[in-house]
């Protein structure tokens, strides 16, 4: 009986230090395991914001000059860019207007008006002005009798010559045919062509020889090479020389160009 007892109270030792251990065990477990939340997916996105602070700088700076504008006094009314803009064409950097508007432009019709006066007192006189061809801001002119030219171009031999050249002889007579053909050959050469020397008054023989030898053997070189009459080359150019001295000279002297042309001194 007295075993019994002992017996029994051992199961109840053990019990008790089986739960003790499985209490303990428990709490640690729960101190040491990181705790999982079960929660339902929803919709929606991840953002991210960064800030960033900087300044640009430009290593080149490019000065805008009008150079249309350069003897214009222009105010400035509105800026319409900053510095650092970055401007591309067609934007409006400025607007401004012309100072004096009313004169300047007054101005301008009065010497519209003397230019086509002065033009107009040419060809009263029978004499032209033709832009051959042009190259960036020059322009070759040529400055002509038209009847003068007329009679040089319509001899049979220069129309025959202006003929092989590709020029456009047939009737009627044209002028403004011809000079139109030989613009076109201006542009398209390197040079003068050849045929040139005819509406410039050179002797056809002259012109020829110059062809026919591509400029080598001349037996005089002035104005231009001389093949055929020397005295007669001579004569020419000691007029031109005179001529030459003599607009000069009233250019200086501000002649208007209507009396230029019609000198003494111009006279052979």
């Amino acid at each position: 009986m007295k075993a019994k007892k002992i017996a029994i109270k051992g199961l109840i030792a053990v019990a008790a230090l089986v739960a003790v251990c499985m209490f303990f065990s428990g709490t640690i477990r729960t101190i040491a395991t990181a705790k999982v939340k079960m929660t339902q997916p929803r919709s929606g996105k991840l953002t991210q914001s960064v800030e960033l602070k900087s300044t640009l700088e430009f290593s080149v700076n490019n000065d805008v000059v009008l150079p249309d504008a350069l003897d214009v006094n222009i105010e400035v009314k509105r800026v319409k860019a900053e510095v650092g803009y970055q401007v591309k064409k067609g934007d409006v950097i400025f607007t401004g207007a012309v100072a004096d508007f009313d004169k300047t432009m007054q101005q301008y019709r009065d010497s519209y008006n003397e230019a086509q006066a002065a033009l107009n007192a040419l060809e009263d006189k029978g004499i032209r002005l033709t832009i051959l061809c042009s190259c960036g801001c020059r322009w070759l002119l040529l400055v002509y009798h038209q009847s003068m030219l007329a009679a040089q171009l319509k001899q049979p031999a220069v129309i025959r010559l202006l003929a092989q050249a590709g020029y456009p002889v047939d009737a009627p007579f044209s002028l403004e045919q011809l000079l139109r053909c030989l613009s076109r050959r201006l542009r398209q050469s390197e040079g003068f062509p050849h045929e040139i020397g005819v509406f410039l008054g050179y002797p056809l023989e002259d012109v020829i020889g110059f062809c026919r030898h591509k400029g080598e053997g001349c037996k005089l070189c002035g104005y231009w090479k001389v093949y055929g009459d020397v005295d007669h080359a001579k004569r020419c150019f000691a007029a031109f020389d005179r001529c030459r001295d003599a607009l000069y000279a009233r250019l200086l002297s501000g002649s208007p160009l209507e009396q230029l042309v019609s000198a003494p001194e111009f006279a052979a």
